[in-house]
């Protein structure tokens, strides 16, 4: 595979939006499939080969999201950072992916555990 001369890699904008749905482990093939026409080899292979924030332990990543300087970029990556691949799928695709209960049941138990964490602080 020519990670380097792929579409993805050529174009910024795109670029942006497929690494940031690398920030989430979660992210299926199908909302690969169906926006970049890639499949998990390439996903694997790009991460292989290229490096970015989906390295970056989870704690750390959002020190790092704040301080990237194309703001655009930051604001897409916090969007998944806080929302899951989700937010992609639903910007570009309608949501043809999500599953509504998952979703809601997720949505739920972040709630929760912040509830817990304010009253813990």
């Amino acid at each position: 595979m020519d990670i380097e001369n792929s579409d993805i890699r050529k174009n910024p904008q795109v670029r942006a939006v497929f690494e940031a749905l690398l920030l989430d482990p979660r992210t299926p093939e199908t909302v690969f499939q169906e926006l970049f026409g890639v499949d998990l080899a390439f996903v694997t292979e790009y991460k292989k080969q290229v490096e970015g924030l989906w390295d970056i332990p989870r704690v750390l990543l959002y020190n790092r999201i704040l301080s990237l300087r194309d703001k655009r970029a930051a604001d897409l990556y916090m969007d998944v950072y806080n929302g899951g691949w989700e937010v992609v799928d639903s910007l570009f695709n309608r949501g043809r992916n999500i599953n509504a209960a998952e979703t809601a049941m997720r949505v739920i138990r972040i709630s929760a555990a912040k509830e817990i964490g304010r009253a813990h602080v």
